[in-house]
């Protein structure tokens, strides 16, 4: 009986310990993607900051907002536009914008680029879309 007794224990401490494991591992997911988020952000107030603001809102007449921005519905123009810059006409909410966006193909790896998009998509009353590592690769070679 002691025996039995025993190996109910010791099974029940093995069948606890894999679900804290599988804990552990949500865990580290969720940190992971905090941690994509925080350099996203770092990214965007090294790069994107100066253009379209702290709050996204860009500056008007001269740089089109990100937040709640019509143009990021189109996730491959807005990955595109991340790699390849743009210069001339782009119409944003309505109103039209005339300025250059420097590439950041070149400043950026596939990753960051991923990074900072996501993190503008979860931020500035966006819908929270994400952009993967697979589209941001596929869009870089069709440039390339």
């Amino acid at each position: 009986m002691r025996k039995l007794i025993y190996l109910l224990i010791l099974g029940a401490m093995f069948i606890i310990s894999c679900g804290q494991e599988g804990n552990k591992n949500e865990a580290n997911n969720s940190e992971s993607d905090n941690n994509k988020e925080v350099k996203g952000k770092e990214i965007y107030n090294r790069i994107c900051i100066a253009c379209h603001q702290s709050n996204g809102e860009g500056t008007p007449g001269s740089f089109p907002p990100l937040a709640k921005s019509d143009f990021l519905k189109n996730k491959d123009s807005v990955i595109a536009q991340v790699l390849n810059g743009k210069k001339g006409e782009i119409k944003v909410n309505g109103m039209v914008y005339n300025n250059v966006m420097p590439p950041m193909g070149t400043a950026l790896k596939d990753q960051e680029v991923v990074d900072v998009i996501n993190y503008v998509y979860a931020s500035f009353g966006n819908d929270g879309s994400k952009v993967t590592i697979d589209q941001v690769k596929h869009i870089r070679a069709t440039v390339e």
